[in-house]
């Protein structure tokens, strides 16, 4: 296998996406106040040369995060005494070494018996018996119904994770490409009520990003003098003035108005 990855449509959307971002007032304010609170949370240099103030900040979160981490080791220990035993431990063998959960299991308890309702209680596994399954694993580990479940706080970045990329598919260990390309192809309508309405869509930019800052820069002048600015600093532009004040129409909309 080739180390050199192969550009994907959605590494040019997302950096497209993030470049649009960068100049959009909106975000602009949120990214502010986030490295504002992250510059007051993270004091500068070594810990030898913070302020008294800071060390002793930093030395309490240090100790109530390891009451908490001893506190998940105890957890550990007694969810394996409970729930996994011996039962668990072959059933672990069976996942790993031929790639059967607990929901291929139960298909194959189905398979097993000879009975008119085999039909049903195959449609029950229906979204389980395949060589992919989708997830809303955002819900699922973020909110889950038994908060028993939700082991994730010491994870916050985790956490971001889950709310920006929030559905998941899951690959058999056995699958093949084509699998994964039918499966996310015939599985869309389900996969896509857990993803945001408006899906990115962009288009090739005709002019680079330089040339639209530029244009940005210079809104509050005459199409006429903009143009005029613009041959001077992208003489083969090849704009007229229509153009310009479309651009910097479109410019607004993606600059000032909210993106999410």
């Amino acid at each position: 296998m080739s180390n050199e990855l192969k550009e994907t449509q959605g590494h040019r959307k997302m950096l497209r996406y993030i470049q649009d971002l960068i100049r959009n007032k909106d975000f602009q304010g949120s990214l502010k106040r986030y490295r504002r609170l992250n510059k007051v949370n993270m004091p500068e240099g070594m810990y030898p040369d913070w302020t008294p103030e800071q060390r002793e900040e930093s030395d309490r979160i240090n100790k109530e995060l390891f009451e908490i981490v001893n506190g998940y080791e105890v957890l550990r220990k007694r969810c394996k005494k409970l729930l996994k035993g011996s039962k668990f431990e072959i059933a672990e063998y069976i996942a790993d070494a031929y790639g059967l959960d607990y929901e291929l299991l139960g298909v194959l308890d189905v398979l097993k018996e000879n009975k008119k309702e085999k039909g049903w209680l195959l449609e029950r596994f229906e979204f389980e018996t395949d060589m992919c399954r989708f997830l809303n694993i955002a819900d699922e580990e973020l909110n889950p119904l038994n908060k028993g479940e939700e082991i994730i706080h010491l994870k916050p970045h985790h956490q971001l994770s889950l709310m920006s990329y929030p559905a998941a598919v899951l690959i058999h260990k056995k699958a093949s490409k084509r699998d994964v390309l039918d499966f996310v192809e015939k599985r869309w309508p389900w996969i896509k009520q857990w993803l945001d309405d408006k899906s990115l869509k962009y288009k090739p930019r005709k002019m680079n990003q330089d040339m639209l800052d530029f244009i940005w820069g210079k809104r509050s002048l005459p199409a006429k003098k903009i143009k005029e600015k613009l041959d001077e600093s992208f003489p083969h532009n090849g704009l007229v003035y229509f153009e310009i004040s479309k651009i910097i129409s479109l410019e607004k909309r993606r600059r000032l108005e909210t993106l999410s």
